[in-house]
């Protein structure tokens, strides 16, 4: 295949490109009373009991969903186009008043967390979990387990020493505690390879992408929720969008509790690839990226979860991944029901099948298994292949040559059979087997870092990459673009997919490319080859994006009222039309943004920040914040912000000359300041303790600088007016606490 020269991002910058497979691994391990599944590896070795102090960060109180048989109607209902119910689409809140744990049980749940020290608890709309954080300590006060630390493979880890034990609010008990083991970590991969990649435009050449574009269907008024454990550079998605002429149009970010920073490389290109290429399928689609925080793992839950209950948007792209074997039972059928949550509120979630073959657990084990995140029936799993986009000598794709499954050496797309979930009612067709079990992947396209890989822009510079992480956000570009075209959420996509599989099957409409070469076998596994039809290691192949956009028969509930047209894009005006929802950019100089704290307007359909509005009220006592959801807001001083309220104004160093000071009087000014600093991850009633302790200190050394015979005039008069005004400050904070 000749190797294009890159249009437009720098060759240098290619030459030094890394091939990489990105489909990570993330989950959080659960560990549960009387699971069985042993989490930590047999050649881990052991450590210290970590210490109390230690941060563990977004682990989930899971639930069962309640009256699951009613759950399952309701879905199903919901995707038959005979039923009044067809599209009839809930709400998250509808959804935990009728699904998830019951409300006082639930409160319940809340209040003990917090009660036991957890910080950052939050409540979900579905009830399907509690998100929180806290110590080590308090999971092994509240779960009577300790956690042991371990190295592996030059990693440190951790995990508890025995199951924790769950307990009961009422009738109703949690289902699962995650969070609590490290092993089941995201593991990024990178490999080495050519420089040949295929931009937008040969994506759009290849698949058939182009003549829809020309008809106007560009996914206006559709978002796409990005699932990702780590902030990134807004200048990467500029440049990506930019260089391979893209309209402008920035990520929307959205924090679920904090801004992360920067994770690992793994996380850092996860999340610039997924925004990149969703977009780049979607050029006037909504890229949202849900930010977790906490270790990748950990992060990803959290994300996933606020990008179901907050209804972010009506499509999600998961490219994570971890084997059904090391999740265990218990911890998929917590993301199932999330995943059913998500049906049931009509949003359509892309998961990459994975990048280990028919192994999904390798190099750990090379047994068949497949991806639990993408095992559940209620999402589309998105599988990998090796396309030929028919070069040309400038290295620019004019048209589809043909495809075979992804397994060139770098890795191989996922594919095989579910061990938890049983076939669907809606998994049918030529070549679907008959082995009473959720087959997967649904679809795939190319993934193959080499041959070609994927433009991704990191760090300024231009990149190729590869593997299902690439395909799943690409097909989640593809459902925006449906999305756009059906004028409203589709939810799950697989059941009409299925049917348009079988029906080309039979000689219909040819809506997908039928990949019916190669196999998904590594290593000693022998894996799925490829045939007419369905098939174990590309579903139904990848799409032809015209003709899908013109067969998808999925016509969306009408609309009533402009309400219902609403678009994630703050930019974009939604209408209700003879009972269809329609889209237009919003006019220079409207207002956007939902962030208080910004003044934005929209700019040739972009929401641009133009003036930021100051927070700080003066208040050295008071921690200053903004908050995107609710402007300004203002909390008590904490930690070494409390010290240096309370403490500046007696700084002995600034006051006297050094050594000046008496050891009492600057000892019981260190004890103040340690106690100030203890403020910082307690609850109030025990910071306003040390606060009081702290002012005692200050009193202390108040009383001492009358009595001392040492000190020169000059600096106890400045020591003196230095402590009262701590004092004064101890007393104002306490009011704020």
């Amino acid at each position: 295949m000749p190797t294009p020269t890159p249009p437009r991002i720098p060759p240098a910058a290619v030459q030094r490109a890394l091939q990489r497979r990105v489909a990570l691994v993330a989950t959080v391990a659960l560990l549960a009373a009387g699971t069985s599944r042993a989490a930590v590896p047999r050649d881990a070795v052991p450590g210290e009991v970590c210490a109390d102090a230690m941060r563990i960060e977004s682990m989930v109180l899971a639930f069962a969903p309640r009256d699951p048989d009613a759950l399952d109607e309701l879905l199903h209902a919901q995707l038959d186009p005979t039923s009044a119910r067809y599209h009839d689409w809930i709400t998250p809140a509808a959804f935990g008043d009728r699904f998830g744990a019951p409300a006082e049980a639930y409160g319940e749940a809340v209040a003990w967390l917090r009660a036991r020290g957890f910080e950052g608890v939050h409540s979900w709309p579905g009830r399907l979990g509690v998100s929180f954080d806290g110590s080590a300590g308090a999971v092994r006060r509240a779960f009577h387990t300790a956690l042991r630390e371990y190295t592996w493979r030059g990693a440190r880890h951790h995990a508890p020493v025995s199951p924790p034990l769950l307990p009961a609010f009422g009738a109703t008990k949690p289902s699962a505690v995650l969070g609590l083991d490290s092993f089941a970590a995201p593991r990024p991969r990178a490999r080495r390879g050519g420089a040949t990649f295929l931009a937008p435009a040969d994506v759009a050449t290849a698949y058939d992408l182009a003549s829809a574009y020309a008809a106007g269907a560009r996914g206006l008024g559709a978002s796409v929720a990005v699932v990702a454990g780590s902030d990134f550079a807004e200048e990467d998605v500029a440049l990506f969008r930019s260089s391979f002429g893209l309209p402008p149009s920035p990520v929307v970010k959205h924090f679920v509790s904090s801004n992360p920073g920067a994770g690992d490389s793994g996380a850092l290109i996860e999340a610039l690839l997924d925004t990149q290429w969703a977009g780049a399928i979607a050029p006037d689609a909504t890229v949202v990226a849900v930010i977790g925080h906490g270790d990748l793992g950990s992060a990803v839950n959290e994300a996933l979860a606020a990008a179901v209950n907050g209804d972010v948007a009506p499509v999600v792209n998961l490219s994570f991944d971890v084997c059904e074997p090391d999740a265990g039972r218990q911890t998929a059928a917590f993301y199932d029901a999330l995943f059913r949550q998500a049906a049931a509120q009509g949003q359509s979630v892309l998961v990459a099948a994975g990048d280990e073959g028919a192994a999904d657990c390798a190099p750990q084990s090379p047994q068949p298994a497949v991806n639990a995140l993408a095992a559940s029936s209620w999402v589309t799993a998105v599988g990998g292949t090796i396309v030929d986009p028919l070069f040309d000598a400038a290295g620019n794709a004019t048209g589809y040559g043909s495809e075979t499954v992804w397994n060139d050496g770098s890795g191989a797309t996922g594919g095989g059979r579910s061990v938890f979930f049983a076939k669907p009612s809606w998994q049918t067709g030529p070549g679907v087997p008959a082995d009473g079990a959720r087959d997967l992947p649904d679809v795939a396209f190319a993934a193959s870092p080499t041959d070609p890989g994927f433009a991704v822009a990191v760090g300024g510079r231009g990149l190729v990459f590869g593997g299902t992480s690439v395909s799943a956000p690409i097909w989640a570009g593809m459902a925006a673009l449906l999305v756009a075209r059906q004028g409203g959420p589709l939810g799950l996509l697989n059941p009409e997919l299925y049917r348009l599989g079988a029906a080309q099957a039979q000689g219909g409409p040819a809506v997908f490319h039928d990949v019916t070469t190669g196999t998904n076998a590594t290593g000693a596994t022998p894996g799925f080859a490829a045939g007419p039809g369905f098939d174990l290691a590309t579903g139904w192949g990848s799409f032809d994006g015209a003709a899908l956009l013109d067969a998808f028969a999925a016509p969306a509930r009408p609309c009533q009222a402009d309400a219902a047209c609403a678009a994630a894009d703050p930019c974009t005006i939604g209408r209700c039309v003879a009972q269809r929802c329609t889209w237009s950019r919003a006019p220079d100089g409207s207002p956007c943004g939902t962030n208080l704290c910004v003044v934005s307007t929209c700019q040739a359909g972009s929401c641009v920040e133009a003036t930021a509005l100051g927070c700080d009220d003066g208040d050295p006592c008071t921690a200053d914040l903004c908050s995107p959801g609710n402007g300004c807001t203002r909390a008590a001083a904490r930690g070494g912000d409390a010290a240096a309220c309370v403490l500046s104004a007696a700084d002995s160093a600034a006051l006297c000359a050094e050594g000046a000071i008496p050891a009492g009087i600057a000892r019981r000014l260190r004890q103040a300041n340690k106690l100030l600093l203890r403020t910082e991850a307690v609850r109030p009633r025990r910071a306003r303790r040390f606060v009081k302790r702290a002012r005692q200190r200050l009193r202390q050394a108040a009383r001492a600088v009358t009595r001392s015979r040492t000190l020169a005039p000059s600096c106890a008069a400045s020591l003196q007016r230095g402590l009262a005004t701590g004092i004064s400050n101890a007393t104002h904070l306490l009011h704020l606490l």
